[in-house]
């Protein structure tokens, strides 16, 4: 798989991770749209990753690891 789109779902992953935490950690914070906002962000995101980290556990490869 090519390099640059390894890195690009990796960052999508971390960022769909790191905006769900965020929007829980804030939760009081926000009003309901901007919450509801984020949260349907981070898991856009996070399904966006999802699929490149099932490939490696099927190719048996470190999704960590960029080759």
């Amino acid at each position: 798989m090519n390099k640059k789109l390894q890195l690009s779902f990796m960052s999508c992953n971390a960022i769909g991770y790191l905006v769900l935490a965020a929007t829980r950690f804030f939760q009081s914070a926000h009003p309901g749209f901007l919450l509801g906002f984020f949260e349907g962000f981070s898991i856009a995101c996070i399904l966006i990753g999802f699929p490149y980290l099932i490939w490696c556990i099927v190719k048996r490869k470190n999704p960590y690891c960029m080759q």
